[in-house]
Parts: C-alpha cells; sequence; structure tokens
C-alpha cells in the first residue's frame, strides 16, 4: 500500500513539473491558443499540455513496472492517436484526415482482441455473431469517444476534472472485475491529470490541447471495451460515468444536424459553452457539472448492484437529470435574451 501511494505521489509530481516545462516551452517558441470569435477564453494561452501529463503518465507506469504486454499495446496505439492530434495541434490537419487515422488506431485496437462483442442491457442480451459487425461497432465506439473528448474540451477545467473522475470511476469498475493493475494504471492516470488540472483549473495557464483530449478520449474508450469483454454488464454503467461528455455532444450534433450545420466545424453551441455565453464563469459551469458527473457516477455504480427492473429506473433516473439541466440551461438563455431585449 506504501509503495502504491507513492507510486501514485510520483505521478502527480512528475505531471506537475511536466507540464510546468511544457508551459514554458510553449511561451519560449510561441505555441499559443489565440482567441477568436468561437473561443471561450480571451487571452492568448499556453497549449499541448497533454504532451506533459502523457510523458509523466508513461514514465509512471514505467517505473511501476507492473503492466502487461496487451497494456503496453493498446497505450502504444493510444499515444499514436496523440502524435496525431499534436500534429494538428501545431500545424492542423483536415478533418477527414484525422477521422480516417482515428478509424486506423481503433482497428489497431480491434487486432489486439479488444473490441464490442455484445450488449447488455435490463431485459435485453444481444450479442454480435459476425466479425463484421464487431469490428464496425467497435472502431465506431472509439471513433466517437475520442472525437466527444476532443469536442468537449473548450473551456478550463472541464476535460482534465472529467478525465480524473472518470479514471477513478473505471478504477473501480476494474477492481470490481479483479483487475488490480488496470486498477493502479488507471489510478496513476488520475494523479498525472491531477498534476496537470492544477495549471488548467479556471484561469488556465495551460490547455491540454487535442494532443491531450483525443489521447484521453480514445484511451478510456479501449478501457472501456476491455472491461465489457470481462462483464458485458459493464457498458451501460461506464458510459453513464461519461454521460456529461456524451450526453451534451449527442444532443448538440443532433441540433446541429436538424438545422443542416457543418458537425465536424468548430463552435460553440454545447450546453456547457452555452452557459459560458451567458455569462456563467468557466468555475461555476465546471463544478455544476462536475456534480452532475459524481451523480451519474453514484448511478452507475448503484446500477451493478440491483436486479433489472432496478436498473431501469436508475436509468430513467440518469436520463431525467440530462432533460433538467438541459432545460434549465434553456430556460435561462430565454430569459436572459429576454431581459437584455427589455433593456
Amino acid at each position: 500500500m506504501v509503495s502504491e501511494m507513492l507510486i501514485y505521489l510520483l505521478s502527480f509530481f512528475l505531471s506537475f513539473i511536466a507540464v510546468y516545462g511544457m508551459r514554458r516551452f510553449c511561451l519560449w517558441k510561441g505555441i499559443m491558443d489565440v482567441p477568436n470569435t468561437r473561443s471561450s477564453h480571451v487571452n492568448p494561452t499556453a497549449r499541448i499540455g497533454g504532451v506533459g501529463f502523457i510523458v509523466a503518465y508513461i514514465a509512471s507506469l514505467a517505473l511501476w513496472g507492473d503492466v502487461s504486454i496487451l497494456f503496453c499495446k493498446m497505450l502504444a496505439i493510444a499515444v499514436g492517436v496523440s502524435i496525431l492530434s499534436l500534429m494538428d495541434d501545431l500545424k492542423g490537419l483536415k478533418p477527414s484526415i484525422r477521422f480516417l487515422v482515428h478509424i486506423l488506431f481503433s482497428v489497431g485496437i480491434f487486432v489486439l482482441g479488444i473490441k464490442l462483442i455484445g450488449i447488455s442491457m435490463p431485459f435485453v442480451e444481444m450479442r454480435f455473431a459476425t466479425m463484421a459487425f464487431q469490428i464496425v461497432i467497435s472502431v465506431f465506439f472509439l471513433a466517437a469517444m475520442t472525437n466527444v473528448y476532443n469536442f468537449m474540451d473548450g473551456i478550463d477545467g472541464y476535460a482534465g476534472g472529467v478525465g480524473i473522475l472518470g479514471a477513478l470511476s473505471l478504477a473501480g469498475f476494474a477492481q470490481i472485475a479483479g483487475k488490480v493493475a488496470i486498477v493502479d494504471a488507471l489510478l496513476m492516470l488520475a494523479a498525472v491529470l491531477a498534476g496537470f488540472w492544477i495549471w488548467n483549473y479556471p484561469k488556465a495557464k495551460i490547455f491540454m490541447g487535442d494532443v491531450g483530449s483525443a489521447f484521453l478520449g480514445f484511451y478510456f474508450g479501449a478501457v472501456i471495451l476491455y472491461l465489457t469483454l470481462i462483464n458485458a454488464d459493464f457498458l451501460l454503467p461506464m458510459l453513464m460515468v461519461f454521460g456529461v461528455f456524451i450526453g451534451d455532444a449527442s444532443v448538440t450534433m443532433i441540433r446541429r444536424l436538424i438545422n443542416r450545420e457543418k458537425i465536424w466545424e468548430a463552435h460553440r453551441s454545447h450546453f456547457y459553452q452555452r452557459l459560458t455565453i451567458i455569462g456563467w464563469s468557466h468555475r461555476r459551469v465546471i463544478w455544476l457539472e462536475f456534480v452532475h458527473m459524481v451523480i451519474c457516477c453514484m448511478l452507475a455504480f448503484g446500477y451493478l448492484s440491483v436486479p433489472e427492473a432496478g436498473r431501469l429506473v436508475l436509468i430513467s433516473v440518469f436520463l431525467l437529470t440530462f432533460v433538467i439541466k438541459f432545460g434549465y440551461i434553456t430556460l435561462l438563455e430565454r430569459s436572459g435574451r429576454v431581459l437584455h431585449e427589455a433593456g
């Protein structure tokens, strides 16, 4: 236990120092995120902080040493995604190229045997019989998780904080599954993200960049698929853990499709962004989202301990929390517009 606590502390401090070093490097080289009309920040800010916590994470795992070959291969593919995203941060890549490479890396995870072979939901058991369908649904899932995490990294402290809570929650599922090595790896990830989060908390001194957000989305997606292979009942509650991201991104994308907008272009129409537009501070928004995420996590773990009928109730409560939050934000927007017009 002592040695485990030491490696978590070391992971935290390695990340804290590495991210600080990346900030100094960005300031020196002028690698800055300059605000534009779609930005949620007003001052040029260092970017690619994700490089710092990824390097710290790899170093922590290397020092710990208790990592399987399969896990190393999975991590290597996730790092490949981050390298592509670093190129996008520095030079800019076409969305079609990014998406194609995400698909190729997702296929790599499938080749490792980490895939979605079925879905287990209350009163519904579905198994994907053909390999063709397994690869399509697995690749789609990983590409979607990667892009959702990227889309939702739009204000200070948000993606990093969700990453910390997400890593801790997935560690809980890994503990239930008896995968102690995965538990340690996820707790180390939470530690390195905490080291980054100190620098990213509003008002952020550095952003994680696409290099960080794409890595986290892809890596979390791969871990979810891996744990689902162990217990099919884990899939739905693990998705509930990341509901604040998945729910906002999904509803926003559907709304943009209905409005015939280009969904691959940058925008400020996510619900969390709409709160900042009406005047909420980044700090206020992220703590609303963190409270919501904790509620989602509680419902997710409760899901595993109740019978099928109880699971349906918890899913209903989960969905209701989003109806309430999204409805509240919409009402705030409308009341704000009324006040503005009256003024």
